[in-house]
């Protein structure tokens, strides 16, 4: 009975290594075809989430992590001159328990907002005229 066990087990063995193998984000996108939102881990302590609206184009983009490094990665993702005239002031929002800072700045093209002072920085930039499939609701967590 144990040597039939083995015999079965040692058949089994192929056909699942087989069929159950390691799939890229190509054969993700060739079998579901193109994602609405994705996460990047561009350094140690930094993610970047993207969604999408209809067409593939970013609608808004999220980076999480350490103020300092994520402000230099925010002017390199969507450059200054990418976001248009801006116009006024930056808005303050979200003042709570003097814990932490926000603020808003409406650009042409996009609106930027920095969240700053509670271990969750963020910059969120929302690109106008443009509907996400999956709009981001809270800051993806610190990797």
């Amino acid at each position: 009975m144990n040597r039939m066990r083995l015999l079965i087990s040692l058949l089994f063995i192929p056909i699942t290594a087989w069929t159950v193998n390691a799939q890229t984000s190509t054969e993700m996108r060739a079998r579901l075809g193109i994602p609405v939102a994705e996460v990047f881990r561009p350094d140690k302590g930094i993610s970047v989430t993207n969604n999408y609206d209809a067409k593939g184009q970013i609608c808004d983009l999220r980076i999480v992590g350490e103020y300092n490094k994520i402000e230099q990665l925010a002017d390199k993702v969507v450059p200054v001159k990418e976001r248009g005239r801006l116009f006024g002031p930056p808005m303050r929002f979200i003042p709570v328990l003097d814990c932490c800072e926000g603020w808003a700045y409406q650009y042409e093209r996009v609106t930027m907002k920095k969240y700053f002072g509670n271990n969750q920085d963020y910059i969120e930039f929302i690109f106008k005229g443009r509907a996400c499939l999956n709009p981001t609701n809270e800051p993806a967590a610190t990797p």
